[in-house]
């Protein structure tokens, strides 16, 4: 909410469908998920002079639209620049506002890519790899012509709880020891490479680094044989440990 024209709150990605794909029973998978998933229930205003959450309970079917890139030359390239492009757009918060995107995109008769994009405000890198499996079981429950049943819990019943916390006990216990912990700022270890700017998307960059498959289960083992954590917090403790 600080900076409403910034892209930089796009979160999603895409995953690639090789060979024959079933049209009409993957935009019945997709278009099922508002079902599924509340995230895709909720909208926000911003111009109220209290911020608010509102859930859609009317907005029962996902929109999905087609992009066919099979006859550029170069189509792989044509869909990328198309994908970025798209992901540099900001969503704007509003009530009659959705805060996600979906499109299938044709490579050839037997590729299409599958692009999501959401504000982070509905979802977040997790959330979105749940959403692809979900696509994934339920589109091939269709091929076989199951009546599987999906649910998953509610985003509006998490925000809830988490919000209970603020009242608790717990929040005065986790403070009081944050308090004792570090009384004093620590001083900054990493400066500002850049100064804030107004066009934030010129100022940054992803960068990624591949490990082996190999190298990628060691740390596993570590994250959970050794430190019970996931891989994230062990990448975390690690970068913390090497400052």
């Amino acid at each position: 909410l600080i900076h409403t024209n910034s892209a930089h709150y796009n979160i999603g990605g895409y995953i690639k469908l090789k060979g024959k794909l079933d049209i009409e029973k993957f935009y019945q998978t997709v278009n099922s998920a508002a079902q599924v998933f509340d995230a895709f229930k909720m909208r926000f205003e911003l111009d109220e002079e209290k911020f608010r959450c509102y859930i859609d309970d009317k907005f029962v079917s996902l929109p999905l639209y087609e992009k066919d890139f099979s006859l550029y030359p170069q189509a792989e390239v044509e869909a990328e620049r198309w994908m970025q492009n798209n992901f540099n757009k900001v969503f704007l918060i509003q009530k009659s506002q959705l805060l996600f995107e979906h499109a299938l995109l044709k490579i050839s008769n037997d590729e299409h890519w599958f692009f999501g994009k959401y504000h982070h405000l509905i979802t977040d890198g997790y959330g979105f790899i749940v959403f692809v499996k979900y696509i994934a079981k339920k589109y091939h429950s269709l091929l076989n012509g199951e009546n599987l049943k999906f649910e998953y819990p509610l985003y509006s019943e998490e925000a809830k709880k988490a919000s209970a916390y603020f009242e608790s006990e717990e929040l005065l216990k986790d403070k009081n020891y944050w308090d004792e912990k570090i009384k004093e700022r620590p001083i900054k270890i990493l400066q500002r490479k850049f100064q804030v700017n107004p066009n934030p998307l010129k100022t940054s960059s992803t960068s990624i680094f591949k490990v082996s498959t190999e190298r990628h289960q060691r740390y596993l083992s570590v994250s959970e044989k050794i430190s019970g954590t996931g891989l994230q917090q062990l990448t975390l403790a690690a970068l913390l440990i090497y400052f």
